[in-house]
């Protein structure tokens, strides 16, 4: 893509978003607590997994709030998000998957096994009666989107055909945003991202790399983002950066640690288990 291009298209999105609409433009007071009671609280909180997470966090997200998802590579960021995703599908919620790190077959295909607690094989010798209990634990609000890299650009576009709840974007570190150094790249992609959650009213999942510092280690922290201490994490609600050692991963386990919460600022770490050929995360 055209970096030239990119640059003018990030610069209208950011001019047009100035520009409200008159009716937009005006403060808005006197708003019932009934309203805020129902963005809030019950069916309208989006679910957080596993629920050891969600409960550590107060039950989950609202909409409009960003969450990034880092780790070290093949450490369990996209068996997270999948988990996340089928989570959410299963209880209603319409999801956005972009993905520009992994081939679509194949993450649709982890999506399949999660949401039915089948491996491939399982799913491929009962191909009918896969498909159908998948769609009886919601696959068809499961919309998924391979893009190479793309662009918030892009991405606006499919989120305002699809409408969803939920947006993932797998990886925010491989967007294009214009010529910029590494670590304004990926502020910057997580500034939009944030203003994506912002101005569709739905959550997003921005998922990116942890840096070297990071190998190896159980518990990390925000400067553990890669090219990235403060601006990535700055531009986030909630931050999840996963952590293992060479035992953890013995046992098939791994540690999701906290280093940003605007929520409710609990910190604790939470100690998961992994099902690698389902994709399941739940709490040891």
């Amino acid at each position: 893509v055209d970096t030239r291009v990119v640059n003018l298209m990030e610069k209208y999105l950011d001019l047009n978003s100035i520009g409200l609409e008159e009716d937009d433009d005006k403060p808005i007071n006197d708003v019932p607590l009934e309203s805020i009671e129902q963005k809030t609280t019950g069916e309208s909180i989006i679910p957080l997994a596993p629920s050891a997470l969600g409960t550590k966090i107060g039950g989950g997200l609202v909409r409009g709030q960003h969450v990034v998802v880092f780790a070290r590579p093949d450490k369990g960021k996209s068996a997270f998000v999948i988990n996340q995703a089928a989570v959410c599908i299963k209880n209603g919620f319409r999801v956005l998957f972009i993905e520009n790190e992994d081939p679509e077959v194949l993450t649709r295909l982890r999506l399949l096994s999660r949401l039915t607690e089948r491996t491939k094989d399982e799913l491929f010798a009962d191909k009918e009666g896969s498909y159908k209990l998948a769609c009886e634990r919601g696959y068809k609000n499961f919309y998924l989107k391979e893009l190479a890299p793309g662009n918030y650009a892009e991405v606006r576009a499919l989120v305002d055909k699809v409408e969803p709840d939920v947006v993932i974007l797998n990886q925010i570190r491989n967007f294009s945003v214009g010529e910029l150094s590494r670590p304004e790249q990926l502020e910057k992609a997580s500034i939009q991202a944030r203003n994506l959650a912002k101005s569709r009213d739905c959550v997003v999942f921005s998922i990116t790399q942890a840096g070297d510092r990071a190998t190896g280690k159980i518990y990390l922290d925000a400067e553990d983002v890669e090219y990235s201490r403060t601006g990535v994490i700055a531009a986030c609600d909630l931050a999840i950066a996963i952590g293992s050692d060479k035992e953890l991963e013995s046992r098939g386990q791994f540690m999701i640690n906290i280093p940003r919460n605007k929520i409710n600022n609990v910190r604790e770490p939470v100690h998961c288990r992994l099902e690698p050929f389902i994709s399941r995360v739940t709490g040891v």
